[in-house]
């Protein structure tokens, strides 16, 4: 009786918020830093080697996103983990 649900009983979850929000393939958070970085060279600077370096680099983080949806998030964190653990 405690574990059992009644009959016919579910939750409608909207699919945003069980996918991951990409922006042309890769998290939007990496999207917009690397475009915003390459744009800046590109423009500001006129570094033109930029814009081919900007589409390789996004073209490989699309794969990556491809194989594993999680390397993202998990990259993220071992950046901002500790380097050694407490005992």
């Amino acid at each position: 009786m405690h574990g059992e649900l009644p009959p016919n009983f579910y939750s409608r979850v909207h699919r945003s918020m069980v996918r991951p929000m990409l922006l042309l393939g890769i998290p939007h958070t990496a999207c917009t830093a690397l475009w915003t970085t390459v744009l800046g060279l590109v423009f500001g600077a006129g570094e033109y080697w930029a814009l081919p370096f900007g589409v390789v680099a996004h073209v490989a983080a699309a794969a990556l996103t491809a194989i594993d949806p999680h390397f993202w998030p998990v990259f993220r964190s071992a950046l901002y983990a500790p380097d050694e653990l407490e005992t």
